[in-house]
């Protein structure tokens, strides 16, 4: 039943919502900022919903670590679809995703995504992949959040990709704060068992801001195995809390060492 309901939701809303999108679309034309903000509350109605219809029992953690007075980059780890979907649904205010250049090739979907601030990045041109994230970054020196699963490409179950050391330049370009997030579980609600939709327990957890004003260029180069790290820690935490054996902690097991409870 999740399942249907869900593709009753995808479906037959978002076409329906055609119209809807058009008349934001005209109303940009004179006052972008007015189609940002409406799109905003209009795509997390619709995102909130799909995560209620999955029946997710969602455990947020660190949520006073947000910055509520500034900007900044939130970096994740990426397991499944509904990372967007939830993590949008729970945001307080207006942030703009980097995405890959397909989805903004999807209909509908590709200007939805435009109407709410995400950018689109070309993985096979470097050039084009430089000029979307300094578009990024000047969203963010202009005080709208960015948020990008800095792997790349989704994973399964506790190990991760490399961190892409382009997706960092996000946050140090205007010295805004990396917000490291850990996501657990997502890949329960669908990928592991398309296309059933299945209830399950997700754990979203903020990690403390990292500031990336005044970095040095090494201190900068470091940041992409200093913030998975934070991310693979809280991994093996909920890991091991959950009676499951943890996967490989850390890229750099030293720096993993030196961040661990305790260390300075």
């Amino acid at each position: 039943m999740r399942s249907i309901l869900t593709a009753i939701i995808l479906l037959f809303g978002l076409f329906p919502c055609s119209p809807v999108l058009g008349i934001f679309c005209l109303i940009g034309r004179k006052d972008p900022d007015r189609c940002h903000r409406i799109s905003f509350r209009f795509v997390q109605a619709f995102l909130r919903a799909v995560v209620r219809v999955s029946g997710a029992e969602i455990d947020v953690r660190g949520r006073e670590n947000i910055p509520r007075d500034r900007s900044a980059v939130f970096i994740s780890n990426h397991r499944s679809y509904y990372d967007i979907f939830i993590t949008y649904a729970l945001t307080e205010r207006e942030m703009g995703y980097i995405a890959k250049q397909e989805i903004a090739r999807i209909p509908l979907v590709g200007r939805w995504m435009a109407n709410i601030r995400c950018l689109f990045l070309n993985r096979e041109d470097p050039r084009e992949g430089i000029k979307t994230i300094q578009a990024g970054a000047a969203q963010v020196e202009a005080g709208i959040p960015m948020w990008i699963f800095a792997e790349g490409h989704r994973t399964d179950g506790d190990t991760m990709l490399p961190f892409k050391d382009g997706s960092f330049k996000l946050a140090t370009k205007p010295g805004a704060p990396i917000i490291p997030v850990t996501i657990e579980g997502t890949e329960r609600i669908f990928e592991q068992h398309m296309p059933w939709v299945r209830k399950t327990k997700v754990t979203l957890i903020y990690g403390e801001p990292v500031e990336t004003a005044g970095l040095d260029r090494k201190a900068q180069k470091e940041l992409a195995g200093r913030v998975q790290n934070v991310i693979a820690g809280e991994l093996r935490q909920l890991a091991l809390a959950e009676g499951r054996e943890p996967a490989d902690p850390a890229v750099d097991p030293e720096l993993y060492e030196k961040q661990k409870p305790g260390k300075q």
